[in-house]
């Protein structure tokens, strides 16, 4: 992984610049968040003002990321009012750039720096770094960051570290890499930051209504093929019984991968405007092959898709179909 005439290249791009706008993918979670605010936090040491271009109001559990640089989020509805301000958008861990709403896709004009760890990215900036053996955006950063000796600030450093956490499970998933280990050696031996709050903010700081949530979805719960397949849901109904919105479903999408002996497992998952589906694997079994049938992606063990429609009816639709893709993956072991 060795990207220094990219990386180069990307900072050549920022230092040239005067007013980016920095873009996660739709829903962002953690990494893609944290990524957005560590280079944030370098364009103001260059005295660059930026935007961090969100699709929907960030998650309040997540205002933790950005401190003083929330005021630095625009909308789609801000869109015509900075557009004209904007000369280079730099995309992380998007995907495809469908994902990246209006800050990619209405800014035909304006360069784009892509830098993402999805396996299915493609490739629309004029530079970039896509590599799927990278643990998560934030390593990458991370990476650049380096490759340009910039120097590595405390809150920097605190972003990056806490994107790293959340995409590998606390170093848990096979993502984890040396690489990630020494980076984040490298991290911790330079600055003493409180690392367990991290946790607790990304992992332990549930409220009740997620609860509620969770306890609603394990009684969706169905178990299929032997015990491999594991099936839970999610409709609105839920949300109003549990007086709770999407911001406290986040992790319910773990509930059936969390089992034992499921190997795969679905989660449909009504939200505002469509129906989420969302695929984990822990084996050989291809998810993210097999989300962009439906017009979905992510990476090999975790990706998904969205519906029109009811859950029940998605449900009904879609459960046999994914099945049946699991059984012919088991049959050519």
């Amino acid at each position: 992984m060795n990207y220094k005439k990219e990386f180069k290249k990307i900072n050549k791009y920022i230092k040239n610049c005067k007013c980016p706008v920095l873009v996660p993918h739709v829903d962002p979670d953690p990494d893609a968040l944290c990524a957005c605010d560590a280079i944030a936090e370098y364009l103001k040491t260059l005295g660059v003002k930026s935007y961090i271009g969100l699709q929907a109001p960030l998650f309040s559990k997540y205002n933790f990321i950005f401190e003083d640089n929330l005021g630095f989020i625009v909308l789609p509805g801000d869109f015509d009012k900075v557009k004209n301000e904007i000369d280079l958008v730099i995309a992380v861990d998007i995907g495809v750039s469908s994902r990246g709403g209006c800050w990619v896709k209405d800014l035909p004009e304006v360069n784009k720096v892509n830098i993402d760890h999805h396996i299915d990215n493609d490739n629309f900036g004029n530079v970039n770094v896509v590599d799927a053996e990278y643990s998560s955006t934030c390593e990458m950063v991370y990476d650049f960051f380096r490759s340009n000796k910039i120097n590595i600030s405390m809150k920097m450093t605190k972003d990056i570290y806490t994107g790293i956490v959340y995409d590998t499970g606390s170093f848990r998933y096979s993502s984890t890499s040396r690489q990630t280990l020494n980076f984040v050696g490298e991290m911790v031996g330079k600055y003493d930051f409180d690392k367990n709050d991290i946790y607790e903010k990304l992992f332990e700081n549930k409220k009740v209504e997620s609860l509620c949530l969770q306890s609603r979805v394990f009684e969706s719960l169905e178990i299929h093929h032997d015990g491999k397949i594991a099936v839970t849901w999610l409709n609105k109904n839920g949300y109003s019984k549990c007086k709770a919105d999407e911001s406290d479903a986040i992790e319910l999408v773990r509930i059936g991968s969390s089992i034992q002996g499921v190997d795969f497992s679905i989660f449909i998952h009504e939200k505002k405007d469509k129906i989420k589906v969302s695929l984990r694997s822990k084996s050989d079994f291809n998810v993210n092959k097999l989300a962009r049938e439906y017009g979905g992606g992510g990476h090999v063990k975790a990706s998904g898709f969205s519906m029109q429609g009811k859950v029940l009816d998605v449900k009904k639709q879609i459960i046999p179909l994914l099945i049946e893709k699991y059984i012919e993956f088991e049959k050519n072991i």
